[in-house]
């Protein structure tokens, strides 16, 4: 009997193989059906329009360029994948306002090698991609000159001048080059996104997020670059606000602004979402903005590891401005930044308005200029752990630290040395606190110039 049930199982085992066998035959014998479409608008248009078949790939014509008129609007019917081969599609510029595709509920749409150009989204939201609340992939392409322009009277509008996402959004090796929105001038995501190897260049909001505007959800960036980016308000490159996260990763952020007035900033990023974001090994160099050359942090919690904030310049926190967020840091570098105010401070990192700065290990600050706290001005409450500060110039006061008044700074097993500041003094270390406002442990203080720490003995273990 045992051998007879062997015997079953095996015939069992030998009968699903060959079922699968067969499925596997079947399903290799009838690929995915694939259209070709000619290099001719209307004939797109009527393609996909028209498509009923889920599955389909529509190859369009190779560098053919598909310039769509009135009425002409992609509406994605069904899944489908559409293969470019370099091929764009751009609305003319005689056109009425529309946006190029809108993929809509419960859709998945596959954009492979293909350019999309010229889309208009007055009063709406995505200029060439208006995901309702489907799926897109993009791999590949480039989307240019799209808009998406609210009208005045509805704030909700004027979102992605490329893309707008309200569900779900993956992007691999794309390039977004010159779009504008009033938010998110490339990009508007509201839900999850993903963004890999992906180029955003030149784009621009009138409002916030030059680059990308994230409201919400989950957004991950990872291995891309953000250059010559612009907002009027905060977020050159990336704006956030709401529920979500935020993970960046492996990404540099180059000559972003953001600001206009002394309040706005975040030249490279302005994070106010609600749950932990995480930057990882980024590079933010020469950013500029009102507050927060490189990043701006208002009430969000940020962790900071590895990576690079460099040359960037502000009014005040030339690296970074932390508003009221927890921020901790590991391993980063604040390399040769300016801060602008005369009267401010935070050539590296001002923190103020109850924000909690933690540095825990390994950071370091050289080189970096400001009025005060060249390298760290703060006007709330940090710790500095396992930190090196060398070479940072105040032209007033605290050449490497400046602790404003009300604020307490703890510094633990850290190297101050060789900094600058003004008259007043306190070339390492100047505090304007009130009784034990900063705490020095297995700390070295030494050859600051004019003094190491100021006012005369404000600081406990601090000598020279």
């Amino acid at each position: 009997m045992k051998f007879a049930r062997t015997a079953l199982a095996g015939g069992a085992v030998s009968a699903l193989a060959v079922a699968g066998l067969v499925t596997a035959q079947a399903a290799f014998a009838a690929p995915s059906p694939r259209v070709s479409v000619p290099c001719s608008a209307s004939t797109l248009v009527s393609d996909i329009n028209d498509n009923t078949a889920s599955g389909q790939t529509f190859l369009l014509a190779h560098r053919c360029t598909y310039v769509l008129t009135t009425g002409d609007a992609l509406t994605i019917p069904t899944d489908l994948t559409i293969e470019g081969g370099g091929a764009t599609i751009e609305r003319s510029s005689l056109a009425a306002d529309f946006s190029l595709i809108t993929v809509p509920t419960d859709v998945d749409l596959v954009v492979d090698d293909v350019n999309l150009a010229n889309g208009d989204a007055y009063d709406s939201n995505g200029g060439a991609i208006y995901n309702e609340e489907g799926s897109v992939t993009l791999n590949g392409g480039t989307l240019s000159g799209n808009t998406a322009t609210e009208d005045g009277d509805n704030v909700l509008t004027g979102r992605g001048g490329a893309i707008y996402n309200a569900a779900e959004l993956t992007v691999n090796n794309t390039t977004f080059a010159d779009n504008s929105a009033f938010l998110g001038g490339a990009v508007d995501n509201e839900e999850t996104a993903m963004v890999i190897g992906a180029a955003f260049t030149g784009n621009s909001s009138s409002d916030n997020g030059g680059a990308f505007n994230i409201y919400g959800g989950t957004t991950i960036v990872s291995n891309s670059t953000f250059d010559h980016n612009t907002a009027v308000q905060f977020g050159g490159g990336i704006y956030t606000s709401g529920t979500g996260t935020m993970t960046v990763d492996g990404t540099s952020f180059h000559k972003d602004s953001a600001g206009t007035t002394g309040s706005d900033g975040g030249g490279g990023i302005f994070n106010a979402l609600s749950e932990t974001s995480y930057l990882n090994h980024d590079s933010i160099t020469d950013c500029t903005a009102e507050q927060g050359g490189g990043l701006l942090i208002q009430d969000a919690p940020t962790t900071i590891s590895g990576g690079t904030f460099s040359h960037n310049t502000a009014s005040d926190g030339a690296g970074f401005s932390n508003q009221g967020g927890t921020a901790t840091l590991n391993d980063v570098g604040f390399d040769a930044n300016t801060a602008t105010d005369a009267g401010g401070g935070g050539g590296g990192i001002y923190n103020y308005d109850g924000g909690d700065t933690i540095l825990n290990d390994d950071d370091s600050f050289t080189g970096n200029t400001a009025a005060n706290g060249a390298g760290l001005f703060n006007a709330s409450e940090s710790t500095v752990s396992h930190a090196q500060f060398s070479q940072n110039s105040a032209s007033a006061d605290g050449g490497a630290i400046y602790n404003a008044a009300d604020s307490t700074v703890a510094i633990g097993d850290s190297r101050i040395t060789g900094n600058l500041a003004g008259a007043d003094g306190g070339g390492g270390i100047y505090d304007a606190g009130t009784d034990v406002a900063v705490t020095l442990t297995d700390s070295q203080v030494t050859h600051n110039h004019p003094d190491n720490c100021a006012p005369a003995a404000s600081v406990a273990g601090c000598t020279g």
